[in-house]
């Protein structure tokens, strides 16, 4: 983690490694008041298994070097494994429609959510539990449709040679039924939940809905789709944006808050 002045000098640099999660963190936010929030990789080797397969880790809150609440065992990730054929293993990745644990840490509260539902979990600064957000959105099944998007644009991109081995990966999409339901969580300095609806194939935008921190949805944001939301102010929205070649740019909206007067 590398930390750096307003002239974007560098500060300092230190190891991302935290206590209680069992080495580096799988997701990790901080918050205005020094506490950070994390959770862990889980025991992949353990967990594997060819195809689809789910991991575990702790979650826990913390400030400096010392744990100041430990939330127990969450889903890390849903994953595929890939093997040879005698079945050795050859590695793992996050399944492309799989759920994880998303985390978000504001001035009084830490929100945490797998993507199950649309609910999300909030805690005091202190671990002491607060009712659920929860909320309507939209339908999460997987369909054939959407698999066969995903599975072209896969295919695509890979060499004949390639082609086979692909197949059978893709093959462990199946193993999940639904879509999760928001894969990213962000406070912004109003204290203002965002979540990012999970990007379903074939969609353009990605979605962020806001809530209050009474739990009310108060506004939708839409951002396109190779944009990836870095920081949320009081008035704007830094991006990086990528275009058909993959070049960055880092662009910055001003956020307009009066409609609503928040």
């Amino acid at each position: 983690m590398k930390r750096y002045d307003e002239n974007l000098q560098l500060l300092d640099e230190r190891s991302s490694v935290l206590p209680g999660i069992g080495g580096t963190p799988y997701f990790f936010d901080c918050g205005p008041s020094g506490h950070w929030f994390a959770t862990g990789w889980g025991n992949r080797e353990a967990h594997f298994q060819a195809g689809y397969f789910v991991v575990t880790a702790p979650v826990v809150l913390g400030m400096g070097d010392s744990i100041l609440v430990d939330f127990g065992e969450r889903l890390s990730s849903e994953r595929i494994g890939t093997a040879r054929d005698d079945g050795t293993p050859t590695g793992s990745g996050p399944h492309p429609f799989g759920r994880r644990t998303s985390l978000a840490i504001g001035p009084n509260r830490v929100y945490m959510g797998d993507g199950g539902d649309f609910r999300i979990e909030r805690f005091d600064l202190r671990g002491n539990s607060l009712p659920w957000m929860e909320w309507d959105g939209p339908d999460l099944e997987i369909t054939k449709e959407h698999l066969d998007i995903y599975g072209s644009a896969r295919l695509d991109n890979v060499s004949s040679a390639q082609k086979p081995a692909l197949r059978r990966w893709l093959k462990a999409l199946s193993e999940v039924e639904r879509f999760p339901a928001y894969d990213a969580l962000r406070v912004d300095p109003v204290g203002n939940l965002w979540v990012r609806y999970f990007r379903k194939p074939g969609e353009a935008d990605s979605r962020w809905v806001v809530l209050n921190e009474a739990g009310n949805l108060i506004g939708e944001v839409r951002l396109p789709g190779s944009t990836k939301l870095l920081d949320i102010g009081s008035d704007y929205l830094l991006v990086v944006e990528k275009d058909d070649l993959d070049v960055e740019s880092v662009l910055l909206f001003r956020l307009d808050r009066s409609g609503a007067g928040r």
